[in-house]
């Protein structure tokens, strides 16, 4: 039997960490294209942008949590038997990822209702 590409799961650990070994190394690399900038400078900036990711991914979810939680509302008061039951998984989701990211960090962030 011909052996196929295993399965995604397989090589996840190790390409995670290989593209994670790849991104934490830029910085330095920096240091070699450009020597008058200091390397710390670059390692402070690239961790600034890291941190504006997760500052936009969380506000990101927090809009998404509230989104989730009116149209699973509102599906399941509408819906019929099969959705409500799926929208109980919404409702239920949607109440954690507004219990991680917040409720008005997504208003804050993107300046809605200001």
């Amino acid at each position: 039997m011909e052996r196929r590409w295993a399965p995604k799961s397989r090589y996840l650990f190790t390409i995670t960490v290989f593209i994670f070994s790849i991104g934490f190394f830029v910085p330095f690399f920096f240091y070699i294209l450009a020597p008058s900038i200091p390397p710390i400078m670059v390692v402070f900036d690239y961790i600034e942008d890291m941190l504006d990711g997760f500052e936009f991914f969380i506000a990101f979810g927090s809009l998404i949590g509230i989104l989730g939680l009116i149209v699973g509302i509102i599906l399941a008061i509408w819906g019929g038997s099969r959705l409500r039951y799926k929208m109980l998984g919404v409702i239920i989701f949607s109440f954690v990822l507004l219990a991680v990211c917040g409720v008005d960090t997504g208003f804050k962030y993107f300046r809605i209702f200001r």
